[in-house]
Order: structure tokens, then sequence, then C-alpha cells
């Protein structure tokens, strides 16, 4: 999360290995989700940044989270 008004980094969100496409967030901030080309969606706690989620594609393994 970057601030508009001196491009310095406000906030990192983790997890993504891959190309993220898609970024949404809530209308107060709370949560934001991102949808990257792994097939992953992850949701996190948009004020501190950490993972609350991953909803991994069908093919994955669960416990690695790498598709077979």
């Amino acid at each position: 999360m970057w601030n508009a008004d001196n491009g310095g980094n406000v906030r990192s969100f983790p997890g993504a290995s891959d190309f993220v496409y898609a970024v949404s967030a809530s209308p107060d901030g709370e949560v934001v989700v991102s949808g990257c080309e792994d097939g992953t969606v992850r949701v996190y706690n948009g004020k501190n940044g950490t993972l609350l989620k991953a909803a991994l594609p069908p093919d994955a393994d669960p416990k690695s989270g790498e598709k077979k």
C-alpha cells in the first residue's frame, strides 16, 4: 500500500510469490483482498497487513499451497 502524496510505502501484504492481478479494499480499509496468477485469493487485515485467509486453487496441495 502506497501513500499517494509522497509515494512512500505505508504497508506491505506478504504472501504472493507471483503476479497479483486484482486487488480490492473495503471502503473503510479494514479488509484488502488480492487475486494472484497462481489462483490463490488472499484476504488481509487492511490496518496491519496480516494475512487472515488464503483460498487455494482446487488443484493445490493444502499443506504447501503448490499446484499438484
